[in-house]
């Protein structure tokens, strides 16, 4: 990211599940941490967790990119429930990532 002129910021997506494609909370938490010590503001993907958002945050994270429904499944906003916890407890942008369609 820094290498090509595009600042700090950096989106985090770690998916170990290459059927649903679904992000891994707790590898992304993980590399929230490394990358904001090596200076990086990081922008994670994430599956809609309040634990998971809280413990991205205090990593370091700029943003929380919750999916609203799996990738490509264009079912629109199926994790809203859990989007609004995110929205009501969390104090950083909430970005929707993912299936919306």
């Amino acid at each position: 990211s820094r290498e090509l002129g595009c600042g700090e910021l950096i989106k985090i997506e770690v998916i170990s599940d290459s059927r649903y494609l679904l992000p891994d909370n707790y590898e992304t938490i993980k590399a929230c941490e490394l990358l904001a010590k090596e200076g990086f503001t990081p922008l994670p993907y994430m599956h809609a967790d309040l634990y998971a958002a809280r413990a991205m945050r205090d990593a370091g994270a700029a943003a929380i990119m919750p999916l609203a429904a799996p990738i490509g499944s264009n079912k629109g906003l199926c994790a809203k429930e859990f989007i609004q916890i995110l929205l009501n407890e969390i104090d950083l942008p909430i970005i929707v990532d993912a299936g919306i369609g």
